[in-house]
């Protein structure tokens, strides 16, 4: 076994750790020890089996009130964003900025929306993997008229000879996609 050299640690004595780190090192520590029970056989037990995890707090959250987005939704600046239909989707519907931005325009129907696609962080579709983001979602009817309205935005985007073609709702002016990290970046801008 090479001879081990005696390193300063990253942390000082005194940092408090995350509970989210500690255990992501208590788990490898644990692979490890595992390791050299089988298939090394060089230990019959594992000494972090019985090391307790510790409990990580849940994240507070705030969410806004329906007078709050109303508020933020009738702000000349918001209003004049280019995200405003997606901002308004979001706020409408509690879509993630994956589904906004992966929304194709035949998924718009007059009164619902069917959802059964995303456009991840790199710039790819996604079939949404868990089932139970594939739904229909009824939409106000003011909504369906903005989001009417953008569709026919994009189609004359569409006769620009250098436009790009999909079947995004939102894209740029160029038929670029709007990328969820993007939107996300927008969003949080905003707050």
């Amino acid at each position: 076994m090479a001879e081990l050299s005696k390193q300063s640690p990253k942390n000082k004595p005194n940092e408090k750790l995350k509970p989210s780190t500690i255990n992501k090192a208590k788990s490898v520590f644990s692979s490890m020890m595992q390791y050299t029970i089988r298939p090394l056989h060089i230990i019959t037990q594992n000494p972090c089996h019985d090391v307790e995890q510790y409990t990580l707090p849940p994240k507070q959250q705030s969410v806004w009130t329906q007078d709050q987005i109303n508020y933020f939704l009738s702000l000349q600046s918001v209003k004049a964003s280019f995200y405003y239909d997606m901002l308004c989707l979001s706020f409408s519907t509690a879509m993630a900025p994956e589904e906004v931005c992966g929304f194709q325009e035949s998924d718009l129907k007059s009164s619902f929306l069917s959802l059964h696609q995303a456009l991840d962080k790199y710039d790819c579709i996604s079939d949404m993997k868990r089932p139970g983001r594939h739904r229909k979602l009824i939409i106000p009817d003011e909504l369906a008229v903005l989001l009417q309205k953008r569709l026919a935005l994009k189609n004359t985007w569409r006769l620009q000879p250098d436009f790009l073609e999909n079947d995004l709702l939102f894209t740029y002016k160029d038929g670029r996609r709007i990328n969820p990290n993007v939107y996300q970046e927008i969003l949080r801008n905003y707050f």
